[in-house]
């Protein structure tokens, strides 16, 4: 997936496995409140992005594929994060759109032993 960076998400790019436009949003701090509210208006940025079609601007070979946006967190949600998640996900199907939320590819920070 190559990847383009844009000021409202960390990665831009068409997914060939999935093939579909991936956006990724990053989250690289520990969950505190302020994190939380930080994350939800940068949903909300990036659902902006998407439904005001500027998004093709950027990615124009993407218009007809499926979007998913990817929320990739260095360290593992709190309850009350994923309680956050499983809500955003809910309203981001509901606009049309995929979400998927997890580590990067080496886990959780602090889950090494």
């Amino acid at each position: 997936m190559s990847t383009q960076p844009t000021t409202v998400v960390d990665a831009l790019g068409v997914d060939p496995a999935s093939g579909t436009l991936q956006l990724t949003l990053e989250a690289p701090q520990p969950w505190n409140w302020d994190q939380l509210v930080a994350l939800q208006d940068r949903i909300n940025a990036c659902l902006a992005f998407v439904q005001s079609g500027d998004v093709f601007l950027a990615s124009p070979e993407a218009l007809d594929l499926d979007i998913q946006i990817d929320l990739v967190m260095t360290y593992r949600p709190t309850d009350e994060v994923m309680g956050f998640l499983q809500q955003a996900e809910a309203i981001i199907e509901d606009a049309g759109f995929l979400f998927g939320f997890g580590p990067p590819a080496g886990g959780y920070m602090g889950d090494h032993s």
